[in-house]
């Protein structure tokens, strides 16, 4: 038993507009190149359950997408009691998504003068 931590309460939405056909397939590479470092670094109470070795067999389990615009809503949520008042909304360079099949779908903002640098090269 235990307590609960209340980031496990906290409810994330991506809201992404204007989907792009831009192939996103270097990217994903990429990522997937780096994953198992960034996973590492983490740690484990930030550390999420995911199985990479299932996206690189399985590439429906993991897609990156390029979107015009991105933001994230975040809010609090016990026992499906929630205030709009207190929802966070900020635009975005990524955001996760899952879908209804439990896919991940990485959502990115496209938008060069905004790109940071690659801390795991």
């Amino acid at each position: 038993m235990g307590a609960e931590t209340l980031s496990a309460h906290v409810v994330h939405v991506v809201d992404h507009e204007g989907t792009l056909s831009k192939d996103a397939a270097d990217l994903r590479t990429h990522i997937l190149e780096r994953v198992k470092i960034f996973l590492y670094d983490q740690d484990s109470s930030r550390r999420s359950k995911v199985n990479p070795t299932e996206w690189h067999n399985e590439p429906e389990k993991f897609a990156v997408k390029y979107c015009r615009n991105l933001q994230i809503t975040k809010y609090v949520e016990f026992r499906h009691i929630s205030e709009d008042r207190d929802r966070l909304r900020e635009k975005a360079l990524a955001g996760v998504e899952k879908t209804t099949e439990k896919n991940i779908v990485l959502w990115v903002k496209d938008d060069p003068s905004e790109s940071k640098r690659d801390w795991y090269e």
